[in-house]
């Protein structure tokens, strides 16, 4: 349904500290139901402008009925008046009665009756649309649809009188594709704060820069993966599930690696290979104990009828899978790379990766000869040897 409505002034946003209740609406002091060129702007929006082109473009369902056509039918056969209705005649005691003897229809939905002294009249008014699109349209062609809408009700307003030249639509189908859109357009601002937490997180567990870097780009890669299986393997598209199971399970995908960090930080170990296996054995057998009971819990929400739970199983069960490979594989390779424990791990990186030796570990410390130690330095000293030849021989 698409609805136009007169008569009903509202406020746009809303307020912190005041109940949504109060003050977010109310009667407009211009329209006026009584004014014949009022009841004619309603009359041509329901017959869009006598133009079949218009009806056919807002995909209106051909077989509608527009209850002003009715009304105006109905003051003719009934009452022997000719519509729109004029003084001294009342519009509101004439649409009372028309609603009364059409209740079935639920026709008071279409008016807003206020009590003013012994009579009710009329204050705001709609008219509701059967339009031929499903309420489960994909968000970008739903606003198309509604700035179709947008500019025929701007029309409207242009042509009516000033007791009905404010009128506004209204569909669910709007709220919707609005919602959904705003959720993906706060997408990629929603990871970032969730990956930026989740760093700070890995920092002051570990207390180290170096391994909260790390964190963060293992638990990227996890959500990397997880996005691929929801649109490359299951040919999901992105909706307000899918963005939802993104930013609500980077917590989740931390975790792992948080603790895998964490226990590599206190492990004790000559070099970074010891460090690394005291931390597995300590982590290992807890982090594959947790996946198990995740990954059996989430297998029985596969059997749902409910869509939205369906998703989240297949969801939580390929997030732990790639929480615990990239824990137990990755995020072990990447400390003993860069390993973090015995300083600044980036320049030491660097240097294992041109030197091709762990012996630059123990020289970062300094130099026993000098006392001066550059990177450089290091990786002259961390350089194999090679032996001296004989070229006489």
């Amino acid at each position: 349904l698409v609805a136009i409505v007169w008569g009903i002034d509202f406020e746009e946003g809303s307020h912190l500290l005041r109940p949504e209740t109060e003050g977010t609406w109310k009667f407009s002091d211009r329209f006026n139901i009584e004014d014949p060129f009022a009841q004619r702007a309603l009359f041509a929006a329901c017959n869009f402008g006598d133009s079949a082109g218009m009806k056919e473009e807002l995909l209106v369902d051909p077989t509608f009925s527009c209850w002003v056509a009715e009304f105006a039918d109905w003051l003719k056969e009934q009452k022997g008046l000719e519509f729109p209705v004029r003084p001294p005649l009342s519009f509101s005691d004439l649409a009372r009665e028309f609603a009364a003897m059409r209740r079935n229809d639920h026709m008071y939905r279409n008016f807003w009756f206020v009590e003013e002294g012994d009579r009710l009249v009329v204050k705001a008014v709609s008219v509701e649309f059967n339009v031929q699109v499903s309420n489960t349209a994909a968000a970008g062609y739903a606003l198309q649809f509604r700035d179709k809408w947008q500019a025929y009700v701007q029309e409207l307003n242009g042509d009516a009188a000033g007791t009905a030249d404010e009128a506004f639509h209204t569909s669910d189908l709007w709220v919707r594709a609005e919602a959904e859109e705003a959720i993906k357009g706060s997408t990629i601002t929603t990871m970032a704060i969730s990956c930026s937490c989740g760093f700070l997180g890995a920092l002051v567990f570990t207390g180290d820069w170096c391994m909260a870097f790390c964190v963060l780009g293992s638990t990227i890669m996890i959500m990397t993966c997880q996005l691929f299986f929801m649109t490359g393997v299951m040919g999901w598209e992105i909706g307000p599930i899918e963005v939802i199971s993104l930013v609500v399970f980077v917590g989740y995908a931390t975790t792992f690696n948080v603790h895998v960090a964490h226990a590599y930080k206190h492990a004790k170990g000559e070099d970074r290979f010891e460090m690394i296996g005291s931390a597995l054995t300590m982590m290992g057998a807890a982090i594959l104990a947790a996946s198990a009971t995740t990954l059996v819990s989430s297998v029985f929400l596969f059997f749902c009828t409910i869509t939205i739970f369906v998703k989240f199983g297949g969801v939580i069960f390929a997030v732990t899978v790639f929480s615990a490979l990239y824990s137990l594989l990755f995020m072990p390779s990447v400390l003993v790379f860069f390993n973090p424990s015995s300083g600044c791990c980036f320049p030491q990186a660097l240097l294992r990766f041109r030197g091709g030796t762990s012996a630059v570990e123990p020289l970062v410390q300094g130099s026993p000869e000098d006392g001066v130690f550059s990177p450089g330095d290091a990786y002259k000293l961390a350089s194999p040897q090679r032996p001296t030849i004989d070229e006489s021989r």
